[in-house]
């Protein structure tokens, strides 16, 4: 295809097209624009220097230092005010603008010699030397503070969101015939969502005794909590939470949520589904061994017989090695914890959410749903058996998440401080009230035409 180019200076009808050489093929650029012109409304395909250039927009580099352009008071610059970054031109044009009104208000004018003054300081070079920064700095405050927020509120790893002191610790309790290593899947996703994880052990001795002791605990433990308990663990959160302002959440999974006065052995019993025992007469329940820890009738411990556990605690989820191998770690109970009543239920004044699992053989999943249901819990059904936490760690580690989400009160440190959102709404409206002047400018005639 045949290219020609205009010679600089050539008039049409002049020289006419002229064919060039491939090497020599460029964009003439077309002359510069008269002093009086505003730079503002001339055409933007014209090239602003005065050297041969690429055509195009207004560019980012200098412009000539003879360049001379009109702020929007009418009056031509003077060599030394052709600043000549886009921006530089677009915060002489806002505060020329500004300057240019208070100039001419009602107060202002009442100054003696009120325009010689505002268009001396419009004209200085120190005011002219701050344009840029004045322009710069708020854009650049803005900017950063908006990657910032961008950048931590997508960032799901631990070692962001760890620093956010907004996040509650999750405290997770297991109950019998468990130990704390039961909530491994569920601590790492709730750690590798940057939630600060303590999954303390539970004494089994007695409720009123391990209520003590996760009590003690909690005491140590700054900031909000969202407690979490498994099966006879739910009982001991019920009782420790009670008095202790940071427990903002109480999560019962699969779990016992008892009245005052209520004890386990008796909720368990209320409507069938448990399989402890096959004989309700029989003095220890069927399922279970009494492993003698001294003289008195109760100082036993009490485990799932090792042919009895996959059924009544894992419903027969998990193969057979796996199920040997929980049953060989479990950790016992004594009969004074099962048969102790509580002696508070904290879910009456703290918000509670509830995991029913359907398939559940040790407590029964019908009296699952009567304690969700009474307590008023946010409730969820997983098809799972009694160790949820072993067959559906993702269902426990959701509702957690559920709970830490809706229940923040500490939201305020993690969201827009009254100094930033000042910062962000002054640099708003310093953007809006520049567009403003811009499209009042370009729609307003020129009064030197």
């Amino acid at each position: 295809m045949k290219r020609f180019a205009l010679y600089a200076g050539a008039s049409r009808g002049d020289l006419g097209p002229t064919r060039r050489a491939p090497d020599e093929l460029r964009a003439v650029p077309r002359r510069q624009p008269v002093g009086r012109q505003d730079l503002l409304d001339r055409d933007p395909t014209v090239s602003v220097s005065s050297t041969p250039r690429r055509t195009g927009p207004i560019p980012p580099w200098p412009i000539s230092a003879t360049s001379r352009y009109r702020l929007p008071t009418g009056r031509p610059s003077s060599p030394t005010m052709a600043v000549t970054p886009r921006l530089t031109i677009f915060t002489q044009v806002v505060f020329g603008e500004l300057l240019s009104w208070a100039g001419s208000s009602s107060v202002v004018s009442s100054i003696p010699d009120a325009e010689r003054v505002t268009m001396k300081l419009i004209r200085s070079p120190f005011t002219h030397r701050i344009l840029a920064p004045a322009a710069i700095l708020p854009a650049a405050v803005l900017a950063v503070a908006t990657a910032g927020t961008a950048v931590a509120s997508e960032r799901g790893g631990a070692s962001a969101e760890a620093q956010d002191s907004g996040k509650p610790t999750v405290v997770l309790v297991h109950g019998a015939w468990a130990d704390a290593s039961g909530w491994n899947e569920v601590s790492e996703s709730l750690r590798a969502r940057g939630y600060p994880v303590v999954a303390t052990a539970n004494p089994l001795r007695s409720l009123s005794g391990d209520a003590a002791y996760l009590a003690a605990r909690l005491k140590t433990i700054k900031g909000p909590i969202v407690l979490v308990g498994h099966s006879y663990g739910g009982a001991v959160i019920t009782n420790a939470a009670a008095g202790n302002p940071n427990v903002t959440s109480l999560v019962y999974i699969a779990a016992f949520v008892p009245d005052k006065g209520e004890d386990t052995l008796k909720l368990a019993a209320k409507f069938p589904g448990s399989r402890l025992s096959d004989d309700p007469d029989a003095p220890l329940p069927t399922a279970l061994d009494a492993v003698p820890l001294g003289s008195g009738p109760t100082d036993v411990d009490l485990y799932i017989k090792p042919d009895k556990f996959s059924d009544v605690f894992l419903s027969d989820r998990l193969d057979q090695a796996k199920a040997a191998a929980l049953a060989a770690s479990q950790r016992p109970i004594t009969p004074v914890a099962g048969a102790e009543p509580s002696k508070a239920a904290a879910w009456k004044t703290i918000p509670s959410w509830y995991l029913v699992a359907t398939d559940d053989r040790t407590i029964g999943t019908e009296n699952l749903r009567f304690m969700a249901k009474r307590a008023g819990s946010t409730t969820v059904e997983v098809d799972a058996p009694h160790a949820v936490l072993e067959t559906d760690p993702d269902a426990v580690t959701h509702l957690i998440l559920q709970a830490a989400h809706d229940n923040r009160p500490s939201l305020a440190k993690t969201g827009t401080s009254t100094t930033r959102t000042a910062l962000l709404g002054g640099t708003a409206a310093l953007a809006v009230a520049a567009g403003a002047v811009l499209v009042i400018r370009t729609r307003r005639p020129d009064s030197a035409a």
